[in-house]
């Protein structure tokens, strides 16, 4: 399984990966942190990258990649207010939206 950073999963749907790194993406299943579809979000808002949001690869995308969920915990501060932690447990998900 290869986690691929918001980069080169932007590369992937645009087409732009080299001969060799589209043989090693289609030699095994993806998968992505939660966080990279936000971030892909951030760079369309801020004019960073072009890329339809709405098309029909990227909106099936969710269901072909396996998505990592870092949980983490809040904990007491001596201020009493809460701060999250260093991520407890991280559980795969896979998101079929």
């Amino acid at each position: 399984m290869l986690n691929l950073d918001t980069h080169i999963l932007i590369h992937a749907f645009h087409g732009s990966l080299t001969s060799r790194e589209r043989e090693i993406l289609e030699g095994d299943e993806w998968s992505i942190s939660a966080i990279v579809p936000w971030g892909l979000a951030k760079l369309v808002q801020l004019g960073r990258i072009d890329m339809d949001l709405e098309s029909p690869e990227v909106v099936r995308a969710p269901a072909r990649i396996r998505t990592w969920i870092h949980e983490s915990k809040q904990v007491p501060m001596a201020d009493g207010s809460r701060a999250s932690r260093s991520p407890a447990r991280i559980s795969p998900r896979i998101d079929r939206t």
